[in-house]
C-alpha cells in the first residue's frame, strides 16, 4: 500500500468503528478532528531513538524494555531482573501481574518503570476481567500496561470491541498516571489487520504499540515495523519485540521506527554495545 492508501485505510476505521458506536465521523471532521480520541501531551522535539542507540551503552539501555514473562519465573529470579536493571539502567522491566508488586519493591528509588501484561499473551480474556486485572496491577505500583488484543475479534471485524476494549484500559491507565501499550502479534497478521490494530490503538487514546508477545518463534520483520511506523509514528511510541536479542537487531529496529525496544536479551544488547 502507499502512503496515502494506508492513511485513507485508517481514516475508514476511524469512522466505521464511530459509525458503529453511535458517533458522527462527518461532525467530528468539521470540528477539526476524526474522532473523539482523548488529548494528548505534544511530543517534544529532539534526537530520535535511532540517533540515540549511536550513544554511550547506558543510552542504549534506557531504550530497552526488559523482560521477564515466563509463568515460572521465580522470586529469586526477578529479583536478578531488577538487579541487572539498576546495574544497567534500563528504561523499564515487564513482568507478569503476580510478579509486580515484588518489583516494584525491589526497584524503589529508581526512575526505572514497572510494566505489566493485561490479558497475556492471547487477549482472549472478557474486557470486565482485564480491567480489573488491570486496576489491581496499578494499585501495586505498575507505571505502564500491556493489553494483549484479542486476534479472533481484530479478525473478525469486531472493530467496536477492539476500540472499546483499548479505550477503558487506556482510561484507566491515565486515571492513575500510568502508560497504555497495545500488544499485538504483528508477525502473525496480514497487511489489513496490522493497519487496523494500529489505526485502532491511535483512535481510542492508548500511548504506544508493541509488536509482539516475543513468545518463541515469533520474528518481527523490518516490514512490520515500518508499517507499524507508517500508522502510528510521531504519535504513539513504538516498543519492537519479537527477536530482537542482539545488537544488530536493536539497531535495526531502531532504525525502521521503533522508540524502543522489548526483550529479554536487555543485558546481551548492552554488552555488545559496549564492544562496538
Amino acid at each position: 500500500m502507499t502512503p496515502l492508501e494506508l492513511e485513507q485505510l485508517a481514516r475508514e476505521i476511524g469512522d466505521e468503528v464511530m459509525t458503529r458506536l453511535g458517533h458522527d465521523p462527518k461532525a467530528a471532521a468539521s470540528h477539526g478532528c476524526a474522532c473523539e480520541t482523548p488529548a494528548r501531551e505534544p511530543q517534544a522535539s529532539g534526537p530520535s531513538a535511532a540517533q540515540h542507540a549511536q550513544a554511550l551503552p547506558h543510552t542504549v539501555a534506557s531504550l530497552i524494555n526488559q523482560t521477564l514473562l515466563r509463568a515460572d519465573a521465580t522470586e529469586q529470579q526477578i529479583r536478578q531482573l531488577c538487579g541487572e536493571a539498576r546495574q544497567y539502567r534500563f528504561g523499564s522491566v515487564c513482568v507478569q501481574p503476580a510478579r509486580v508488586a515484588l518489583a516494584v519493591r525491589e526497584l524503589r528509588g529508581t526512575k526505572i518503570q514497572v510494566c505489566s501484561v493485561i490479558g497475556y499473551p492471547h487477549g482472549a480474556t472478557l474486557t470486565p476481567v482485564k480491567l480489573a486485572e488491570a486496576e489491581q496491577v496499578l494499585k501495586l505500583g505498575a507505571g505502564a500496561l500491556e493489553l494483549a488484543i484479542h486476534a479472533g475479534s481484530l479478525e473478525s471485524g469486531d472493530l467496536d470491541a477492539v476500540y472499546t476494549e483499548i479505550r477503558v484500559l487506556a482510561e484507566c491507565a491515565r486515571a492513575a498516571g500510568a502508560q497504555l501499550k497495545v500488544l499485538a502479534e504483528l508477525p502473525s497478521l496480514g497487511e489489513q489487520a496490522q493497519v487496523t490494530v494500529c489505526a485502532l490503538a491511535r483512535l481510542a487514546g492508548a500511548d504506544a504499540v508493541k509488536t509482539s508477545a516475543d513468545l518463541p518463534g515469533s520474528l518481527l520483520s523490518v516490514n512490520d515495523l515500518s508499517l507499524t511506523n507508517r500508522i502510528v509514528g510521531g504519535e504513539l511510541d513504538i516498543e519492537a519485540a519479537g527477536g530482537v536479542n542482539d545488537y544488530a537487531r536493536f539497531r535495526e529496529m531502531l532504525a525502521a521506527g521503533a522508540s524502543r525496544v522489548g526483550s529479554e536479551a536487555g543485558v546481551a544488547i548492552v554488552n555488545e554495545a559496549a564492544r562496538g
